[in-house]
Formats: C-alpha cells, sequence, structure tokens
C-alpha cells in the first residue's frame, strides 16, 4: 500500500511529507524522482535497461524540472541494483525497492514524495497496487513568488506552475487522488490532517495522531529548507508564507501579473492532454482568485528571452520527452 505526492515545487509537498513520515504507519521516501519518468509506464523491458543512468541517455524526469535517473540515496535501496533486471514490471520493481524499508522502520505503508510525480498520477493510479495520490497545490501568485526567490526567472517560474498544476487537474476527481492545499494545511493543520487520512483508502483506518505536529526531521539526513523559503519545514508548522507574493518588490509583482495573463500552455498540448491552458483557468478551477493582467505594458520580450534560455538548457541535456516542443507559448 502506498502514498505518492506530487505538486509544483514549492506547493508544500516536502512540508506534507514530513508530517506525514511522523505517522507510526506511514514511511514517505524523499525524492527519488523514479514515479515521474513517462518511459516507466509505457515499456517496461526498455526503460529497466536505463533506470540507472544519470547521463544524458538516461531516463528523463516528465515536466519542466530537469533531473536524468534516480535519487537513491537510501541505503536499503542499493541492492535494486541488481535485481532489477530480473523484474517484469515497473510494479514489483516499486514492491521490490521499498520491501527493506517497511520492514526496517515497522510501517505498513510506503510512499514517496517528488513533485513531478504530478504529471503521472493517472499511471501511478492504474499500475501501482493499492496507491493514493496526493496533490499538494498553493496560491499561484504565492507559490509563483516562491520559486521566484529560490532564484528561477519569472517566465520559468509561470510556466512550472501553470504546466503541474494543469496536468494534475486531470485527475482531480479520481478515485484515489486527494487534493492538499498549502493554505489549509498552515492555517489548519490538524483538521487538514484528519480529513486526509480519513479519506486514504488503504484498508488500515488510518487516524491522525498528535506526533504528527510534533517539530522534528522524517530522518537526519533530510533537507528541510532551501534557499529562498521562509521556514524550515522540520520546525513547528507556521502561516507566514501565506501571502508570499504581496511581500515581494512591485516591479517583480508586476512582471508575475503580466507573465500569468500571457503565458499559456499550447492548444496541441491542451488538446493531446485535456488541460487546462493558463493560470486564469488553473487557478478558478482550484479556487484561488485570479490578479488579472497587471499594470505592466511592455513588448513580452523578457519573457521570450527567458523562455528561450529554459529550451537551450533542456536542449543541452536532451530533454525532449515527453513533449516534442517546448510546451508554452507567449500570447
Amino acid at each position: 500500500m502506498s502514498i505518492i505526492i506530487g505538486g509544483c515545487g514549492s506547493s508544500g509537498s516536502s512540508l506534507l511529507r514530513q508530517v506525514l513520515n511522523r505517522h507510526s504507519d506511514v514511511y514517505i521516501a524523499p525524492e527519488t524522482h523514479i514515479f515521474a519518468k513517462n518511459p516507466i509506464y509505457r515499456d517496461w523491458e526498455f526503460a529497466k535497461e536505463l533506470l540507472f543512468k544519470r547521463s544524458v541517455f538516461g531516463l528523463k524526469s516528465s515536466g519542466l524540472t530537469l533531473f536524468t535517473g534516480f535519487d537513491l540515496k537510501h541505503s536499503d535501496f542499493k541492492s535494486i541494483k541488481v535485481k532489477s533486471l530480473s523484474l517484469d514490471s515497473f510494479n514489483g520493481f516499486t514492491d521490490e525497492l521499498f520491501r527493506n524499508v517497511t520492514a526496517e522502520s515497522g510501517k505498513a505503508i510506503w510512499g514517496e514524495k517528488t513533485p513531478n510525480n504530478i504529471y503521472h498520477f493517472p499511471d501511478i493510479l492504474s499500475q501501482i497496487n493499492s496507491s493514493q495520490c496526493i496533490m499538494t497545490t498553493r496560491d499561484p501568485y504565492d507559490n509563483i513568488a516562491s520559486l521566484v526567490n529560490r532564484g528561477y526567472s519569472v517566465s520559468y517560474s509561470v510556466s512550472r506552475y501553470l504546466l503541474s498544476n494543469a496536468f494534475g487537474l486531470r485527475t482531480i476527481d479520481a478515485p484515489g487522488l486527494h487534493l492538499v492545499k498549502y493554505e489549509d494545511l498552515v492555517n489548519s493543520p490538524k483538521s487538514t490532517l484528519e480529513n486526509l487520512l480519513s479519506s486514504l483508502d488503504l484498508n488500515l483506518n488510518l487516524k491522525y495522531q498528535s506526533e504528527m505536529l510534533k517539530p522534528g526531521k522524517a530522518s537526519d539526513d533530510d533537507g528541510t529548507q532551501m534557499n529562498g523559503w521562509m521556514l524550515d519545514e522540520s520546525e513547528e508548522i507556521q502561516d507566514t508564507a501565506v501571502g508570499r507574493f504581496d511581500t515581494l518588490e512591485n516591479k517583480v509583482k508586476d512582471r508575475i501579473r503580466r507573465a500569468c495573463y500571457k503565458l499559456q500552455i499550447k492548444p496541441e498540448i491542451v488538446d493531446k492532454f485535456g488541460l487546462k491552458k493558463n493560470i486564469k483557468a488553473v487557478a478558478k478551477k482550484l479556487k484561488y482568485d485570479y490578479r488579472g493582467k497587471g499594470d505592466l505594458k511592455d513588448d513580452c520580450k523578457w519573457m521570450k528571452k527567458e523562455l528561450s534560455k529554459v529550451r537551450l538548457k533542456r536542449s543541452i541535456r536532451g530533454y525532449g520527452q515527453p513533449f516534442n516542443n517546448f510546451p508554452i507559448e507567449v500570447i
């Protein structure tokens, strides 16, 4: 039985992992990027030959985050390299991968958190036995502001939020998919966790435990605060990052609003996957405010330049899948 967490970066997925890991029956692995690869769901015999390659020829993560291969830092993951070629399905691979860590921890449920899992919720729910998926989301402007403060460009940050959430929303009403809003988690952590645990269909009747909200790391090896984050996620939950957008300089806020209005997913990608096409549509579906066009009037050359750098970096790293062309355009 498994819980797979995904969402746009800086949407609260790391915080949720820390909290769930304090439950006596749940082990959630750090970011392995295992579930974020398109080929493993389409052609396992091909994919397993490339599982542990970290070069340009390795398996690429879906979405805009650049990550090739898997990150199996946990010591109990090492033996899977020997066994992987003999396993005849990806489901069997994940069972074997987490067998030791659940046995060692004495926990009945295993899980994993990588933001780009959000692109493969339909595959996970259909191919991984007894799986449940959690989509974390956050106010678009606060989420984008957090990404910008981590050092990403405005255009990349808006594109990443848009694409991640648009793909996640494909399965928003599917059995086994659970939505957790960052604002609910930090403003009402106890009730949010109670509702989440009661909705998880894992045949274990999980109950909220007070230890889940006690400060502390899920493991000693965890990094719990990235550059640009206001909070350390191993500390007591706080709501000070709500409203992050409003703390930015006016020039940056204007650029974010402008990019949220001008950037959209290309029509052919929207039609192929059945996606919401822009921030306005995503915000409406998730019941967040859309802040309009903004006051900035320009020719958008800065947006095109920022996206050109993203495309170049992806090309250098050998990224083409799952999209033959870059999926975001300036309208």
